[in-house]
């Protein structure tokens, strides 16, 4: 039998007198008023005489294993949700914004490039012309893989809003469940004895979390149940304590991390519609206040360029 879950079964059913003598929790049940003291100890099952130490380490793996969910729920099903929220409420703006930001900067290197060649006593012919503007898109080559990044995600924002579906909070539930015991067996943080275990059975576990398949869920833990092997309680062991703990310190910092971050730093915002409007008319002033920038910069780069001539051959 596999000790973590006869552990489990103990402790539904005996929980309350662990802490007593055999003696003392049959007076506990009322047994004792109508029986005589036995004259020799009752035979307890193996987990109830295990050492302290049991309890500290399956306490922090399970502790472990609700922060190894949390942070796969944050950055599974939470952030896209929230991204997608994001940028379906200001994305076009962050976009729009962006754009005139390459474009400004684009147009200043090439007046800076413009100026280089008259200072240098060189004609400012279109040969001249189109090499600036060639280097200068080779300069903003990042800039612009950025453009096209923001553009796809405000397209994937918008698909994922209309196929994305939030769970009922029953199945949210047994989901954190499932998947916080599939954890707390198969993790090699939590179990590096289970590691064959986890090859075979982890990704399933991921791929049913990401999907949000309750069913496979309960499932896996149905069938990894039948697999664990059996080994012995875990003793006294103060680097195995040791180690959990600075494993557990490291997932809420990430869960931390991840919180504090966008998107999941703007989830109170984005349902504050003060918040939104006031956003969008700061982002709006910055869009004009760039685009007037660009005119002048285009307006200013025209008169440069006003008098070249075709370049020789």
């Amino acid at each position: 039998m596999n000790p973590e879950r006869h552990a489990r079964t103990i402790k539904l059913t005996c929980s309350p007198l662990t802490c007593c003598s055999p003696h003392e929790a049959q007076a506990q049940c009322g047994v004792l008023a109508h029986t005589p003291p036995m004259p020799t100890p009752i035979d307890l099952p193996p987990s109830l005489d295990t050492p302290p130490a049991l309890t500290v380490i399956e306490t922090l793996r399970t502790e472990l294993a609700v922060l190894q969910e949390a942070v796969q729920r944050v950055e599974v099903h939470e952030a896209p949700i929230l991204t997608a929220r994001y940028l379906a409420t200001l994305g076009e703006r962050e976009y729009k914004l962006l754009q005139l930001q390459v474009d400004v900067r684009a147009y200043r290197r090439r007046i800076e490039l413009a100026q280089a060649v008259c200072n240098r006593g060189h004609k400012l012919d279109l040969r001249a012309v189109a090499d600036i503007d060639a280097s200068v898109n080779t300069e903003l080559q990042e800039w612009h893989q950025a453009l096209k990044q923001r553009e796809q995600d405000l397209v994937l924002a918008h698909f994922n809003l209309k196929t994305m579906q939030l769970l009922p909070d029953d199945e949210v539930q047994r989901a954190k469940q499932a998947y916080r015991q599939l954890a707390r067996w198969l993790h090699p943080d939590a179990h590096p004895e289970n590691a064959a275990l986890f090859a075979r059975f982890w990704p399933a576990v991921q791929s049913a979390y990401r999907a949000c398949d309750v069913d496979e869920l309960e499932t896996l833990v149905q069938v990894i149940a039948r697999e664990l092997p059996d080994v012995p309680p875990v003793a006294d062991d103060e680097a195995l304590a040791q180690h959990l703990k600075e494993l557990i310190a490291a997932q809420a910092r990430q869960l931390a991390d991840l919180q504090a971050q966008p998107p999941m730093c703007y989830r109170v915002q984005l349902d504050d519609a003060v918040w939104v409007a006031r956003r969008c008319a700061e982002m709006d002033l910055a869009i004009h206040l760039e685009a007037a920038q660009l005119a002048a910069l285009v307006g200013r780069f025209a008169d440069l360029t006003a008098s070249a001539a075709p370049g020789q051959e």
